[in-house]
């Protein structure tokens, strides 16, 4: 099986179970269920079974990462501010623009479950952080979800790692090819650089990358660090957004666990 098949597989599986409400249909529910299932019996095949089925039916992936980071319901498009109200306003490059912007979460979810088959030899365990920045003045928002997923059948298991940011700005951001976010540690007045791995999905609203590398953010685990991200505007010049120490903190919590002991944890209460 390649390793996008079993990346699709657990981003399609996660996604559910961690965001129940926005796929709750019966049919995606048999869907799962018996995705669980044939990945237990025969792996390569029924991975790629599933992989032509997802790729006529699923919506793609920044739109998946959009519906995890933010709610079901159609998002009002942003507001501009009135004259007086730009010029009086921060701008987005300064690190002030988010100051007046309302917190949802940071909040961490968990999910363990069964892969459903008969000798319940499989499992599919994930953790997710979100966090969103949003403006109700102008409808603005900035969301991020960092989620680990850890899927096991009886050939084996392997851990997923997704890291995704999707946006609705009055400063229009761009992700491609050759303009990729960074990271900016600040130390006790020294700065520094940390560049993530090439991002390799993106869209107007967003971006995302799904690896087997869950180190991904381990760069920005630094103590007493405040951590901006930079993200470029289509203007040049570069987005300040600066990520609060209780933001990292959760992101830190999902790289680090270890979902099998959690799982075992969770089951001896």
């Amino acid at each position: 099986m390649t390793r996008t098949g079993k990346n699709a597989i657990l981003i399609l599986a996660a996604l559910i179970l961690l965001s129940a409400p926005s796929f709750a249909s019966a049919e995606t529910t048999v869907h799962l269920e018996r995705q669980r299932h044939e990945r237990t019996a025969t792996p390569p095949q029924a991975a790629q079974a599933h992989i032509e089925e997802r790729t006529a039916n699923e919506p793609p992936a920044p739109a998946i990462a959009r519906e995890v980071a933010e709610t079901p319901a159609e998002v009002a498009a942003p507001t501009p501010r009135t004259k007086d109200a730009a010029a009086d306003a921060p701008d987005i490059t300064s690190g002030h623009y988010f100051d007046a912007f309302e917190w949802e979460g940071p909040k961490l979810d968990t999910n363990f479950g069964e892969g459903g088959d008969i000798a319940q030899l499989s499992s599919l365990h994930a953790i997710a952080s979100n966090f969103t920045y949003r403006s109700k003045e102008t409808n603005e928002f900035i969301s991020f979800t960092v989620t680990k997923y850890r899927l096991a059948w009886a050939f084996g298991s392997e851990y997923t790692f997704y890291f995704g940011v999707s946006y609705q700005l009055n400063t229009p951001l761009v992700v491609n090819k050759k303009k990729q976010p960074l990271f900016e540690l600040d130390v006790n007045g020294t700065s520094k650089i940390v560049k993530i791995r090439t991002i390799p999905e993106y869209s107007p609203t967003g971006f995302h990358k799904v690896t087997s590398y869950v180190k991904l953010l381990d760069g920005l685990y630094v103590p007493n660090a405040n951590v901006t991200m930079l993200i470029p505007t289509r203007g040049g010049t570069l987005a300040r957004i600066p990520i609060p120490p209780e933001v990292i903190a959760q992101w830190r919590e999902v790289s680090s666990i270890n979902l099998r002991k959690a799982r075992q944890a969770y089951d001896n209460q």
